[in-house]
């Protein structure tokens, strides 16, 4: 059971980070151009944040931390 709940993560996080970069593309390519220089540069930065999204919203349902291979237990979440 757990091997499935691994996998179902798996590729819910890979289609998450897919439809993610590719939501990034068309704003990159329609919309970001219309923004004025300093916008833009703090839109990129904001936006980019937006690929981790799905994979951390995974991370804080299964309750893992990042930050266990550096200390024996987390206290992050």
């Amino acid at each position: 059971m757990n091997k499935k709940k691994n996998i179902t993560y798996l590729i819910i996080g890979f289609i998450g980070v897919m439809l993610s970069v590719f939501g990034i593309n068309m704003f990159n390519a329609y919309v970001l151009m219309s923004i004025p220089l300093i916008g833009r540069m703090i839109a990129m930065i904001v936006i980019y944040w937006f690929i981790m999204l799905i994979p951390i919203i995974l991370m804080v349902c299964n309750k893992e931390c990042i930050f266990r291979p550096l200390r024996a237990h987390c206290t992050a979440f």
